[in-house]
């Protein structure tokens, strides 16, 4: 049995990301899960590990829709068939983006359950 790493709960999203990874172009990403210290999403284009990339998330919210913008850096990159699961680890956050993207993870109804891999947004 492996031992589970995670640092915080995550929370399934199926929402589209904007990258920025100074290639002078936008990479759209697609949320897979999201936690309070991390994100995985699937992405067209492989991204190399440890590339310090901006985000914009647009996430759900009680008032509709919010974005959130950080940085973070990639740590892992799997190809699965045209696509790569990207995972990203957030690495900064203006004091305020921090503040909301808690407040938008404890608006979830429930942390994924590995049963069902769902988690609703109130």
């Amino acid at each position: 049995m492996s031992k589970e790493r995670r640092r915080a709960e995550r929370f399934t999203i199926q929402h589209l990301i904007e990258l920025d990874y100074g290639k002078e172009q936008f990479v759209r990403a697609s949320g897979v899960n999201i936690s309070s210290s991390g994100l995985l999403c699937t992405t067209e284009p492989a991204i190399e590990l440890y590339t310090r990339v901006f985000l914009s998330l647009k996430l759900p919210s009680s008032k509709g829709e919010e974005i959130i913008n950080c940085e973070g850096i990639v740590v892992r990159s799997d190809q699965d068939g045209s696509q790569f699961t990207t995972a990203i680890s957030f690495t900064s956050f203006r004091p305020e983006e921090a503040e909301k993207l808690v407040r938008l993870l404890k608006q979830t109804s429930d942390p994924t359950d590995e049963s069902d891999g769902e988690a609703e947004w109130r």
